[in-house]
């Protein structure tokens, strides 16, 4: 690797970092939570804003060929702070909010879904009634209808959860409930994204069995994780000090992260799911707080890393929204 792409890292997380603090402290002083600075900063430092005003600066500071380790280190940041929030879940309180959650989850999904899948219908009649090339591309209807009615119906899961903890409310009622919905629904949203990968992949091959598949790796995957990691875990952690109990837990966090996205899940949906299996009693969550500045540290960049490659002159470009091979 080129020396100066080691030194340009470094300089990247430096600026996310130093940007992200006084943005999000400008956010504060606003009245809105820090993450919304935050979350601000990738706009800001993306294609719509440094780079019209310095294009220079903006190519040379975000290499196409370096932004991914940028991204890489901002999963590790949100995936060990959603490992966190579930494992500091009361799962004795989940048993009675469940069927709420569940309630909650379905409409606050369905809802949405219809409203974006009846958007989706209207822009391809009206394309079509236009003789244009419509808003869709040569992507098929089915799959425009699919894709738009999950884009209005997905969470923002880890934003929910961040803003939470920032106001102190992540083990409130209202908080377990939001959280716990918001993962149902997630659930729902990256299965249904996996259907239209698939959709999109095979085109005309596509076959009902090949769905099967996909959806069987996904519950798979969950039963696995189920039945695995409390027996796992009390086999393991009374065997190794305490030291080694840290770098047990972070494997088994890798390995969680790595399996989810193999079957079609965000590595948010396998952080989260180890935390809430993990058995409670058997490990001091205390052990783990000399990672958590850095944790706080990384988090950030996975939040403007998001804005980075928003060009906003591309929305007037109906065309350029079909382009979901990207993803």
């Amino acid at each position: 690797m080129n020396v100066s792409l080691l030194l340009l890292l470094p300089l990247q997380i430096g600026v996310v970092f130093l940007s992200s603090q006084l943005l999000g402290y400008l956010a504060q002083r606003l009245g809105q939570p820090k993450i919304i600075g935050q979350m601000a900063v990738g706009l800001l430092l993306g294609a719509s804003l440094l780079g019209k005003i310095w294009p220079q600066a903006y190519q040379w500071l975000f290499l196409p060929t370096q932004t991914p380790f940028l991204a890489l280190m901002g999963q590790i940041g949100l995936a060990f702070f959603m490992f966190k929030l579930g494992l500091e879940f009361e799962l004795n309180r989940l048993e009675n909010l469940l069927p709420r959650a569940i309630r909650i989850a379905g409409w606050g999904f369905v809802l949405p879904f219809i409203l974006g899948a009846a958007l989706a219908v209207g822009l391809l009649t009206w394309g079509v009634g236009n003789s244009g090339s419509g808003y869709f591309g040569n992507v098929s209807g089915l799959v425009a209808v699919l894709f738009l009615g999950l884009a209005f119906a997905v969470t923002a899961f880890p934003v929910l959860a961040k803003i939470l903890q920032e106001l102190n409310l992540e083990r409130s009622r209202v908080g377990v409930l939001a959280l716990l919905s918001a993962s149902l629904g997630d659930l729902v949203a990256w299965v249904l994204l996996t259907v239209i990968l698939a959709l999109l992949g095979a085109g005309s091959a596509f076959s009902g069995q090949q769905l099967a598949l996909e959806l069987a790796k996904i519950a798979l995957y969950v039963i696995i994780m189920t039945l695995s990691i409390k027996p796992l875990v009390a086999w393991i952690l009374p065997r190794v000090s305490k030291t080694v109990r840290v770098g047990v837990v972070l494997l088994l966090l890798l390995l969680s992260v790595f399996f989810s996205e193999k079957v079609g899940l965000h590595t948010v949906l396998g952080a989260f799911l180890l935390g809430l299996l993990f058995p409670r009693g058997m490990f001091d969550a205390g052990i783990l707080k000399p990672l958590e500045p850095l944790t706080q540290n990384l988090l950030p960049l996975y939040f403007a890393y998001a804005g980075l490659a928003v060009v906003f002159s591309q929305f007037n470009q109906p065309s350029s929204w079909s382009k979901l091979r990207s993803m």
